[in-house]
């Protein structure tokens, strides 16, 4: 493989040769070089390289586009890297900072480690052994980098990662997408479609989403919002601090809501609604600040009422019809049961 090599003067030495202050040093000016048959690879920098790739950028230290197989193309195309210890391993790929890689078609990353001392995300994710053309890491022990792996992933902000096709991580330690690491390969087995972002966020299966510091969701098409919020199964959602949604199709939401299957039920469905709320059991409902259903019948719990409440039968399901939504809470239980339509129930005062 042939190599052109040009050298360029930075800016401020051209001014220094125009007024003859100074002799611009030699070890001073930048050399660039080319591989393609074209000329149009560009790489800078010492240990950089494009290992002719076409129409692409390496500018930094340490700074690789790697020689791999792209179907229907004789290598990596108009793929940039710059920085320092970056791999700019995806085919129309964006690389920029430091310590971080691509890999995927279309993948963008931006930003790099070094919140790692401040944030991090446990055992999670990817960790760069090996980098850049030099292909060694002398400094540093295994570490997690920012990362994009996948097509059309991208992961913005300090260590983040995205780990599955089409997933996005936006966030210092955040997580989109799950698999497992050999060597320095990286195979995905889940999070196509997920999205993470937040500090430290993580959302590990497909189409997920978890916004929020540390919100987390690891079921399939789960979703949490919040700080600390949690949906733990497929289709669960938590919204609210510290909300979890631990169960199948189980909704939490406000500060502390918790929605769970306590009895093992596969098809669990339980609904939380308001700060502390708990509804423990498979097909309950608790609603109201410090509402908590713990019985195996679905319940409702309820504090005051303030207006006169019906049960009323739609469809052939009787239904509790409130009048006053926010003064639901925990003290006085009513069960669901088979009543005359339009019964009234008289008013409840504590």
């Amino acid at each position: 493989m042939k190599v052109q090599h040009i050298k360029l003067v930075p800016t401020a030495l051209l001014i220094v040769n125009t007024l003859n202050i100074g002799q611009a040093q030699a070890e001073d000016t930048l050399v660039c070089s080319t591989t393609g048959s074209g000329i149009d690879d560009f790489f800078c920098g010492p240990d950089s390289s494009t290992s002719g790739a076409r129409r692409s950028i390496a500018i930094g230290d340490n700074v690789l586009i790697p020689k791999i197989t792209v179907p229907g193309k004789t290598g990596i195309e108009q793929a940039i890297a710059i920085g320092s210890n970056v791999q700019g391993g995806g085919d129309n790929s964006i690389t920029l900072g430091n310590d971080i890689i691509t890999a995927g078609t279309g993948s963008v990353a931006i930003g790099g480690d070094d919140a790692a001392g401040i944030y991090n995300a446990g055992n999670k994710g990817y960790l760069l052994k090996t980098y850049g053309a030099k292909n060694n890491d002398s400094n540093i022990s295994d570490f997690r980098a920012n990362a994009a792996l996948g097509n059309g992933t991208v992961s913005l902000e300090a260590g983040a990662q995205a780990l599955a096709d089409g997933a996005i991580s936006i966030g210092a330690a955040a997580t989109a997408g799950d698999g497992t690491q050999n060597g320095t390969g990286w195979s995905s087995t889940s999070g196509k479609q997920s999205i993470a972002l937040g500090v430290e966020s993580s959302a590990l299966n497909h189409n997920a989403i978890a916004l929020g510091y540390r919100a987390n969701v690891t079921g399939y098409s789960g979703t949490a919002i919040g700080e600390n919020a949690s949906a733990t199964s497929n289709n669960a959602i938590a919204l609210g601090t510290n909300a979890m949604a631990r169960d199948i199709s189980d909704i939490a939401i406000g500060l502390n809501a918790i929605a769970q299957n306590s009895n093992g039920v596969t098809l669990a469905s339980s609904l939380a609604i308001g700060s502390e709320a708990k509804a423990m059991t498979n097909n309950s409902f608790a609603i109201g600040s410090e509402a908590q259903a713990l019985s195996p019948e679905p319940l409702l719990l309820v504090r005051r009422l303030p207006q006169e409440t019906k049960l009323v039968r739609q469809q052939g399901i009787t239904r509790l019809q409130l009048v006053s939504w926010p003064m639901l809470r925990h003290r006085i239980h009513w069960r669901w049961g088979e009543v005359q339509p339009q019964m009234v129930l008289p008013r409840v005062l504590l």
